[in-house]
């Protein structure tokens, strides 16, 4: 999903230097590159904190499908603002359904600290089931009497 997300990143990068070279807009300019950083930083925010990230390229899909499809219903036209609002819709059906398919990944914290931390969580979990298996065993030796 993150090199999906990347690409609409570019492309709303490349769209607003179009908006530029085509109609001399800088407000295209701008917020072009300004929702592309955006959206770049958020799916590189995916890959260290899964949760963050997608909210924020979540919320920013949805703002800009808001905002562009408002545009493209009132101008008809569909480069830019059409072709913007398919991509967002893309991006926000692509999200949903990954949080409905894996709702457990999307709310583990990814973060070094928090790996880390997990990982001892799991060691030591495994450490006192090893010691209450092996105090079992134990247990049977000491009751186990011999008939003869």
């Amino acid at each position: 999903m993150t090199t999906l997300v990347y690409a609409y990143a570019i492309l709303l990068a490349i769209g607003g230097l179009i908006g530029y070279l085509k109609a001399n807009s800088m407000p295209s300019l701008i917020m072009g590159l300004l929702s592309g950083l955006l959206v770049g930083y958020s799916a590189n925010l995916t890959t260290t904190n899964k949760k963050n990230g997608t909210q924020l390229t979540m919320a920013l899909s949805l703002v800009l499908l808001i905002i562009m499809g408002m545009r493209f219903v009132n101008s008809g036209k569909f480069f830019p603002a059409g072709l913007v609002s398919v991509f967002s819709a893309i991006i926000l059906v692509k999200i949903i359904f990954f949080f409905i398919t894996f709702p457990n990944v999307i709310e583990f914290n990814h973060t070094p600290k928090q790996k880390k931390k997990n990982l001892k969580i799991r060691v030591q979990e495994e450490q006192n089931e090893f010691n209450r298996k092996q105090g079992i065993a134990i247990d049977e030796i000491k009751n186990f009497k011999i008939y003869r």
